[in-house]
């Protein structure tokens, strides 16, 4: 490696300071020895910023650039457009949603109720509803880098209006100042306190800015370094691979059109008298050429003495699929999506791999999500129903804590339900998980989820209709220590007691009492048959055990057996 020479700064600090020249020439020596820091034969010269801090990074034009580019990419490269598609349905879906977590049960339902409410027509220009608003913010802030919710006070129930980056902008004179940076107005402990949009007249075309509060936005930036006030496109560090893409892809297709022609060429030895008659055209350097209009498959035939010539250029490149892949997966690294979903091509992918993929698409979405719903979601939920109550248009009282909630994510789809749920089940068994938390992961709200369930039993059972879900309860424990079975164990035995000592006569009431209590079904068509027969009273009850299971249902001893002569129950 050849020894840098001193430039005309190291002449300088020589003849100044020959100490300081010392130690900048040992710490020369220990940086080269760094490959990542010199430039070689091999490398090309790093595109490092002098600039010390990232306030001034990016900067205004280069962000401007970079924007343009990847509005660019969205709109003409389905790669591009495909991992911004993916990784707003992973982070957003559907919207994520609120659920009030308050100590009054009352207002979680009415703060609840006025959410969704609102969420319907929030957007000044009354075009996007809410959960509609949350994708096309989030998709903005990846292709743009930032994106400004600005909240608008329209003297009702107040609404938002997002803002492109592109109007984020310091007005004239607020460059020089030291506090605006980009638009953004920051205070001595460099906290953005405002922002400055530009407006423009469509009528007049003139230029305004209008300083916005920063308590009044919801500021949404891609933001790797401490000290960055503005955001990048998630696309910055795939413009050159989505070029490679493009250069393979065209290769690639041109090499596939040119193996479908096998043209029969024929080398003719008058190429005078062998090109009379065919259209020419004009090349670059002003001569003129012949050529011939061709197609698929064409034959041309010459006179006596000429040699013919097949044209074979190949067919196209075999590993195309396994090319593309390699040129597409940096993509997905730097939007946090699996080759095999950015492609979606799952060929390879048996139940380890896919629930490896979805759980790495899983982390790389929480984090965002975190980030999207504290921001955004939350703050403005807040707002909403501060201002609601403040307002009166929440009838319930507001308990003290009237603004806690919890959002809830889009969850993934399940990759195979009856293992995941199976383990969710057992998971709630060990007390490792709860059902409220599996509810949450599933992307339900559980207080809804149960009041559904609810509802869903007392239709399905004013209905008459079963369902294979209903389990018994636990048996409930009384304030003596008792359980109802235990209860109702102890009654059976008394009773089967004075029915063998014919200190009491079964009735028909009875056994629709026992029945009720065991849980069992109602009498049989046989069964009351059977006591209106005896008018009312019979010597045994026709409660029997199960086949094979001589025990009662809960403890305790059955009254008499059926004798021969009883009627058996019908199915």
């Amino acid at each position: 490696m050849n020894k840098p020479q001193p430039t005309l700064l190291d002449r300088v600090i020589s003849y100044v300071s020959p100490e300081a020249s010392l130690r900048r020439e040992v710490a020369r020596q220990a940086l080269s020895n760094y490959r990542g820091t010199v430039s070689t034969r091999l490398s090309r010269p790093w595109e490092a910023s002098t600039s010390q801090t990232g306030q001034r990074l990016p900067r205004l034009q280069d962000q401007r650039s970079a924007r343009d580019r990847a509005r660019a990419l969205e709109r003409k490269n389905p790669i591009a457009a495909g991992a911004l598609d993916r990784c707003v349905e992973n982070v957003i879906g559907t919207g994520i949603q609120i659920e009030p977590r308050t100590e009054s049960e009352e207002f979680n339902a009415e703060a609840s109720d006025f959410w969704e409410n609102w969420k319907k027509n929030c957007d000044t220009r009354g075009i996007d509803s809410y959960d509609e608003m949350q994708r096309k913010v989030f998709r903005s802030q990846l292709r743009d880098g930032d994106v400004l919710i600005k909240w608008v006070d329209d003297g009702y129930d107040g609404k938002l209006q997002p803002i492109e980056g592109d109007y984020i902008k310091s007005p004239p004179g607020k460059y020089a100042d030291g506090m605006t940076i980009d638009g953004v107005e920051l205070n001595v402990y460099g906290r953005p306190v405002a922002f400055w949009i530009e407006s423009i007249d469509p009528t007049t075309y003139k230029t305004t800015y209008t300083k916005v509060d920063a308590d009044d936005c919801n500021f949404l930036a891609n933001r790797d370094r401490l000290t960055d006030i503005r955001g990048m496109t998630r696309f910055i560090t795939t413009f050159d691979m989505f070029e490679m893409i493009l250069g393979y892809f065209e290769d690639t297709v041109t090499m596939s059109r040119i193996a479908t022609w096998y043209t029969i060429f024929l080398k003719k030895k008058n190429s005078v008298a062998a090109t009379a008659g065919l259209p020419s055209m004009v090349n670059g350097a002003g001569q003129s050429q012949k050529y011939v209009i061709g197609e698929p498959g064409q034959v041309m035939v010459g006179g006596e003495g000429d040699e013919p010539m097949l044209l074979n250029p190949g067919m196209p490149n075999q590993s195309f699929p396994e090319a593309l892949a390699a040129f597409v997966r940096p993509v997905g690294l730097a939007f946090g999506i699996p080759l095999e979903q950015l492609l979606f091509d799952w060929s390879r992918a048996n139940y380890t791999v896919s629930r490896a993929i979805k759980m790495q698409i899983q982390r790389s979405a929480d984090i965002l999500q975190q980030n999207f719903a504290d921001r955004n979601v939350s703050r403005t939920y807040q707002r909403v129903i501060s201002r609601a109550v403040k307002n009166g248009r929440i009838k319930a009282a507001a308990p003290l804590d009237f603004w806690k909630h919890e959002w809830i994510p889009q969850p993934l789809a399940m990759v195979d339900p009856g293992k995941e749920l199976a383990a969710a089940k057992e998971g709630v068994a060990l007390g490792v998980d709860a059902r409220s938390f599996i509810a949450r992961g599933l992307g339900y709200r559980f207080p809804v989820l149960c009041k559904q369930n609810k509802a869903d039993r007392d239709l399905m059972k004013a209905n008459d209709l079963p369902l294979d879900t209903d389990t018994p309860a636990a048996p409930a424990v009384d304030p003596a220590g008792t359980t109802d079975g235990e209860d109702i164990t102890a009654e059976m035995n008394a009773y089967g007691t004075a029915v063998r000592a014919g200190a009491v006569t079964p009735q028909e009431d009875d056994e629709t009492h026992f029945r009720t209590k065991l849980g069992l079904p109602s009498l049989s068509k046989n069964a009351k048959a059977a006591w209106k027969k005896d008018d009312g009273t019979r010597r045994p009850i026709t409660i029997t055990p199960p086949p094979g299971d001589e025990k009662p249902a809960i403890g305790g001893a059955l009254p008499a057996p059926a004798t021969k002569d009883d009627p058996k129950e019908d199915p």
